[in-house]
């Protein structure tokens, strides 16, 4: 008699065989979001570096802007000096030494330190807590013939460079 529980053997002596299983296949459209998702971070990554470059342009331009206005604001102090203008010269320093030296002490000062030629050897800027400032260093050859090497600092006042030192 026959088990009502248990099937017949199958002819073969095997059990049938199960259909594979296969994974479930992703719906339509789920390779387009991850494209899109890709697509879209790849873009602000672009962005990113994009505006991290243009800030380094524009902040290495603008630093060799600074030094190279330093520079200038030196150079016609010490051309002021050697051309013996000293009330220009004076009018090149920042307002601290202004009022520390005065335009006639300024002048007589200058006039008994008579310089032949100078050459600027090399300037800097710093920029400390909204604070510019530079310095110029020079090598003077005075009357005698002999070189003198000084640092000038330089601070912003009114928008332009003024001799502080």
């Amino acid at each position: 008699m026959a088990n009502p529980f248990h099937p017949p053997p199958h002819p073969s002596g095997y059990p049938p065989q199960q259909p594979a299983a296969y994974p479930p296949q992703p719906a339509p459209g789920n390779n387009k979001t991850l494209a899109n998702v890709l697509i879209v971070v790849g873009v602000l990554l672009g962005l990113c570096c994009a505006g991290g470059a243009t800030r380094v342009f524009f902040t290495v331009r603008d630093a060799d802007n600074a030094t190279r206005e330093v520079s200038e604001a030196a150079d016609g102090y010490l051309r002021d000096l050697l051309d013996g203008r000293y009330r220009e010269a004076y009018a090149r320093l920042c307002s601290q030494r202004q009022v520390e030296v005065g335009e006639n002490g300024f002048a007589v000062a200058q006039s008994g330190q008579q310089m032949t030629s100078y050459s600027i050897v090399g300037r800097q800027v710093q920029d400390r807590h909204g604070v510019s400032t530079g310095s110029v260093q020079v090598a003077i050859i005075g009357m005698d013939g002999k070189m003198i090497s000084d640092d000038l600092v330089l601070v912003r006042e009114d928008g332009e460079w003024r001799v502080c030192s």
